[in-house]
């Protein structure tokens, strides 16, 4: 006879809980990101795009670049979600075709995000692009993966596995380009243009999943899969909203690596800060003429059309 289950969980199935949940591998975190990051911010909140709600991811970390002799900053802001995966999470990769281009994928948000181009038919430029950030951002290197899955046994207790995508994984690769377009906005809305002097301020955003378990890369053939171990594995992840398609790039990386990727990161940003220093004169004049055009206006999103990059020509 089965003996009935009490109403209070145990101390053991507690214990048990946690362990399978992301709680504890998102203190973890949290630790390694106050050690080494500066500011750490765990359960931020933003709007779901799609219903108005308010719902919480993970981690957000920033930390402060100086680049220039005034109140001029380069932040790094990392959006982290932690997923604690009892089975690996399989990355499928492939080399891109244009991935010089992907520094187009850098998301950065301030001022300036983009600088006047050298031929005056060409517009504006990235800001990616006039730093050459291609030379040196991991984005641009290496292999991109564009599917994933994890893995599960069939029901009926078949011993078969299947490959398949976890809701918790999908929700969490949604919820980086939901999040990272969130802060996106909230920093260019942030401005009001009131006749004081501005400053270059911008942020560079990095999209990361942690993962606790085993991320494996998987390399196709005609035929077939072979899988490697890996630590860290880049993933592109689009997302279609209101009839227009935006990429988004991201990093996946075990939690065992995530002090070595740190330190790649601020390896960018350190390049970065220093090349933007080097630059402060084409900077002064591109801030002041985006302002002279902003001053004056009140409107949030025509303000955000006139400092962010678009494909047209200047005003």
């Amino acid at each position: 006879m089965t003996k009935p289950r009490s109403d209070g969980i145990t101390r053991s199935e507690m214990r048990s809980a946690l362990l399978r949940s992301g709680y504890l591998l998102e203190c973890r975190v949290e630790s390694v990101l106050r050690e080494r990051w500066g500011y750490v911010e765990a359960n931020g909140t933003y709007p779901d795009p799609e219903t108005g709600k308010s719902r919480e991811f993970d981690l957000f970390g920033m930390s402060a670049h100086e680049v220039g002799p005034d109140d001029d900053y380069l932040w790094g802001v990392l959006l982290i979600e932690c997923v604690n995966n009892p089975q690996p999470l399989a990355i499928l990769t492939k080399e891109p075709l244009v991935g010089h281009l992907h520094h187009q994928e850098i998301k950065i948000a301030g001022l300036p995000v983009k600088i006047p181009a050298k031929e005056k038919r060409s517009g504006w430029q990235r800001m990616s692009e006039f730093l050459e950030m291609k030379d040196f951002h991991h984005y641009c290197q290496g292999r991109v993966g564009t599917q994933y899955c994890s893995f599960a046994r069939k029901k009926g207790g078949d011993e078969e596995w299947m490959a398949m995508h976890e809701g918790s994984h999908f929700d969490s690769f949604r919820k980086l380009c939901d999040v990272t377009d969130y802060y996106i906005d909230k920093h260019f809305k942030s401005w009001s243009f009131d006749g004081t002097k501005e400053f270059l301020n911008i942020e560079i955003y990095y999209p990361v999943i942690v993962v606790q378990g085993d991320l494996v890369e998987g390399l196709e053939s005609k035929r077939s899969v072979t899988f490697r171990s890996a630590d860290h594995i880049q993933f592109r992840q689009s997302v279609a909203r209101r009839g227009k398609v935006d990429s988004y790039q991201m990093d996946i990386v075990r939690e065992t690596y995530l002090p070595k990727y740190l330190g790649q990161i601020e390896s960018e940003l350190t390049k970065t800060a220093e090349l933007l220093r080097g630059h402060q004169e084409i900077i002064r004049s591109t801030i002041n003429s985006i302002v002279e055009v902003a001053k004056g206006i009140t409107s949030p999103e025509h303000q955000r059309t006139i400092m962010d990059y678009a494909d047209r020509e200047r005003p």
